[in-house]
């Protein structure tokens, strides 16, 4: 058994020389096996040890003696002992959350803090038993690829050392080392969907194959494996259809549209994580799948939706209305000056060579101002000297129209002198040898 360890938390890079590392122990046979072998093999690792434990106040005494049993047990071992009380039933209501995702929230941010605070990694005690009951849960609650990879053994700072050990091997590590443990009662209660799984379910599986947590193992781990090939494949993907535009990532439709089914369900998926959505929803996947060619929108949550215009598909915050942007607006051009809007700063400096987002000094003279587009702004391009209407340019520079109404510009009466993004206009840089120059600039900041 701790060959199988030592095995588990080399083959997956768990840990290294001289780390500290916190066991997350609520005194049953898990943790008590994961401590144990930890504890033994920290001389050899020149492991820093520690442990971790969390009363959730459910079980009333049960709970205490939990509490009591863990505090003695780090006693025996001189392990310093972190240790943390919670009201989850009260919390659970007040979050209107399940006692058991409140329970594992309340964990897991224990652990984050505890991880910010000392710079540790946090051992939890999962096995190869937890992992093939996690993977049955996802798949009867309904799950995607990522579902299937199961209970990973490493996440940033969480370790997972026991997860190709199943909860056989471990009682019976526990019995041959005689380790005391406590049992928790609701591990026998039909009341949790946990629970259901493991009693019913998993032993008609293990009748038509013992090894099924091995079988579990083998599968989670050739979804990681794809999980990673995919990342791979799918971010080549990803980078030859994205582009920035004023701080706005945006996304190639057509490039889209073009992939395979599978190919472009995962390409979706991935906007959708790494646009910090959760719980993301199959059936939205393959609504943004049937926009890619035809345009539309859809909503995602309340603060987020997916919007396909013009051949460009992004993620949409709606943060602000039209009417709270324009509050601080107009802003009069003086010349040296610098304001905040939107989640920008935009600033105006003295400068002595030009580039594209230079204009003239004589602007001043000419009462220019910041504002946002209004009816009949128009714009005279640079190098080309054509005069184009703002509505019919953005149009064809493929603005998102969620932006058109936020970009800010420069603008003397109805023309427009600069364009947050696209520069300056002809006749702003049409300089008097006299004449200043000032560069304008649109930061992207915090919003």
């Amino acid at each position: 058994m701790k060959n199988k360890v030592i095995n588990t938390l080399e083959k997956f890079g768990l840990f290294s020389f001289g780390d500290k590392i916190t066991v997350a122990l609520s005194g049953g046979a898990d943790s008590v096996c994961l401590l144990h072998i930890l504890y033994s093999i920290k001389e050899k690792y020149s492991l820093s040890l520690s442990a971790a434990h969390l009363n959730h106040n459910l079980r009333g005494e049960e709970s205490l003696r939990d509490r009591d049993f863990v505090v003695e047990l780090c006693k025996s071992l001189d392990v310093p002992l972190y240790l943390e009380e919670k009201d989850v039933e009260s919390l659970a209501k007040i979050n209107k959350q399940s006692v058991e995702l409140c329970a594992r929230n309340c964990r897991y941010d224990f652990f984050r803090r505890l991880h910010k605070k000392y710079g540790v990694t946090v051992a939890t005690a999962h096995t190869a038993s937890d992992n093939l009951e996690t993977m049955l849960y996802n798949i009867a609650r309904g799950t995607s690829l990522n579902g299937m990879k199961g209970i990973v053994a490493k996440r940033n700072y969480i370790i997972r050392p026991l997860i190709e050990a199943t909860r056989a091997e471990v009682e019976s590590y526990c019995r041959e080392n005689d380790l005391a443990f406590v049992n928790d009662s609701t591990n026998q209660s039909n009341d949790y969907t946990r629970n259901k799984i493991r009693h019913f379910a998993v032993p008609i599986l293990k009748e038509i194959n013992p090894n099924a947590e091995l079988s579990a193992s083998q599968l989670s781990e050739d979804f990681l494996e794809l999980d990673s090939f995919l990342e791979k494949y799918i971010g080549n993907i990803l980078k030859n259809a994205r582009q920035t535009v004023n701080g706005e990532t945006i996304y190639n439709a057509e490039i889209l549209s073009s992939l395979g089914d599978f190919e472009k369900k995962q390409a979706v998926f991935r906007i959708f994580r790494d646009s910090g959505i959760k719980n993301i929803c199959r059936k939205q996947i393959e609504i943004c799948c049937q926009m890619l060619p035809v345009g539309g929108e859809t909503e995602l949550n309340k603060r987020q939706k997916a919007v396909c215009r013009q051949g460009l598909f992004r993620i949409v915050e709606n943060k602000y209305s039209v009417s709270e942007l324009s509050r601080s607006l107009p802003v009069p051009f003086t010349g040296d000056l610098s304001f905040k809007y939107d989640g920008f700063e935009i600033s105006a400096e003295l400068c002595e060579k030009s580039d594209r987002n230079t204009v003239s000094g004589d602007l001043i003279k000419k009462n220019a101002v910041f504002r946002t587009r209004e009816q009949g702004d128009f714009i005279i391009l640079p190098k080309r000297n054509v005069k184009k209407s703002l509505k019919k340019f953005m149009i064809e520079e493929k603005i998102p129209r969620e932006q058109r109404d936020s970009l800010v510009l420069l603008a003397c009466g109805k023309e427009i002198m600069w364009l947050q993004g696209y520069g300056a206009s002809k006749t702003a840089q049409s300089f008097d040898k006299s004449s200043k120059m000032f560069r304008i600039q649109a930061k992207s900041i915090e919003k």
